[in-house]
């Protein structure tokens, strides 16, 4: 994520991903797109994995993987209501935002892991259930703070369709 991260108008013209991380919104540009649905992703095997739905009951015992405190508004808000309402919730930080060594290690331990709906498909071995709560993360393009041209044409491209069609 890092070499991606650093490559931002160099070697790669933008993602789309996540973008309410603190370091990124100082660092790069961000055009969100929407918000989408903060959910639990447990591996095919687990217990919970056949469940519609889950509630913070069902997940006392577990250990959640989350990305560390402080970089993301909305993790720390799920943090906080985690170490004030639901003690029997042990929290795992993951060294970093998520790619596929923090999803390959959520499928070996059995653990499971704070999400995001758009990531149903992201790993063959998890199953992501949706979370009878009200967390959503922003999720959007990001970009260098100084786009080529090219880019800046894209961005504005999708401002104004975004805007037309909404």
């Amino acid at each position: 994520m890092e070499a991606m991260l650093d490559s931002l108008g160099r070697e790669i013209d933008c993602f789309v991903g996540p973008c309410d991380s603190l370091t990124w919104k100082e660092r790069y540009n961000i055009f969100p797109l929407k918000p989408v649905e903060c959910c639990i992703a447990v591996p095919r095997k687990h217990r919970l994995a056949k469940k519609e739905s889950l509630r913070w009951g069902d997940l006392d015992g577990e250990t959640i993987m989350m990305v560390k405190r402080g970089e993301s508004p909305v993790i720390n808000k799920i943090r906080d209501e985690i170490e004030e309402k639901h003690t029997k919730l042990t929290i795992a930080d993951t060294p970093h935002f998520y790619d596929t060594s923090v999803f390959n290690e959520c499928e070996q331990s059995v653990c499971v892991m704070k999400t995001l709906d758009i990531w149903k498909d992201v790993h063959p071995s998890l199953v992501t259930i949706p979370m009878e709560w009200d967390y959503k993360m922003p999720y959007g393009i990001v970009y260098s703070k100084n786009p080529s041209d090219s880019v800046q044409a894209f961005i504005s491209i999708m401002k104004n369709e975004l805007k037309n069609n909404y």
